[in-house]
């Protein structure tokens, strides 16, 4: 049996970023707010497994994904950025074939960071997965404090100035300023693959500092005339407009997006 926790109905959202507002309509309503009891969800669980299929399996993937990419893009932009690094494994000194290897090096890293020159420093690191099957990392950092850095010449171009960063011990490191934190979010998106989440399931797939700021979000039950009403007085904010369709929810999503 299903027990009833809550109970939420909304058609539309508003969700705030650091310098962008997120606007959805629903098509259908939105009903949430039911758990399952424990029983139910281990009973369900276990036929899950059982009955799984590959289909089911590919699935389940994609959701994966999508969850994990949704996270990233809800914390990059809820945030301010300075720099943009990458973060390579010596295979003399760290296994770049074994995630849990590379994300042992990583929290160590990290840890020593904070310790020694950052301890305000944020951040949110995702990992890429090379075609040959090694791992590295591409991460968004502030409140860098005194991290060491060693301007790299030979990287360097007029546009872009690049250095490494010298506390890294484990391989080759790269740091460039950002000039644009959305881009440099899509950039980071990317590296999240189906082969990424195939390779590290019931794995972390991304790292953030806990001093983030999170999305804000509002949700509202309106008609189509109140929503087109408050829609109307950000029409001239509007960036971007798009039109989503979900077919397997039989829904379709009206987005809008604004600059603060």
């Amino acid at each position: 049996k299903m027990r009833k926790i809550a109970k939420e109905v909304y058609n539309a959202k508003l969700v705030q970023y650091s310098d962008t507002i997120v606007v959805k309509k629903y098509l259908h309503n939105i009903k949430s707010g039911y758990k399952l009891s424990k029983y139910d969800i281990d009973s369900r669980q276990r036929k899950a497994v059982e009955d799984r299929t590959q289909a089911d399996i590919e699935r389940c993937i994609q959701q994966s994904l999508n969850r994990t990419k949704n996270n990233v893009y809800a914390f990059a932009l809820s945030n301010v950025w300075e720099w943009f690094y990458t973060l390579t494994f010596d295979p003399q000194k760290v296994d770049s074939f074994d995630y849990t290897a590379v994300c042992k090096a990583l929290k160590a890293w990290l840890d020593d960071t904070r310790k020694r020159y950052a301890p305000d420093m944020k951040y949110i690191i995702v990992p890429e997965l090379h075609k040959s099957g090694r791992y590295h990392f591409h991460g968004m950092f502030s409140n860098v404090g005194a991290v060491p850095l060693e301007y790299s010449a030979a990287g360097s171009t007029q546009e872009t100035a690049v250095y490494n960063l010298p506390s890294y011990c484990y391989g080759f490191t790269t740091a460039t300023m950002i000039k644009d934190s959305d881009r440099t979010c899509s950039y980071c998106l990317k590296y999240i693959t189906k082969e990424l989440c195939a390779t590290t399931q019931n794995k972390k797939r991304y790292w953030r500092s806990r001093n983030l700021n999170k999305p804000v979000e509002y949700k509202y039950n309106l008609s189509d005339d109140d929503f087109a009403e408050q829609l109307d007085g950000i029409s001239d904010n509007i960036t971007f407009a798009k039109t989503i369709d979900i077919p397997k929810a039989s829904n379709r999503i009206n987005l809008y997006m604004t600059n603060i």
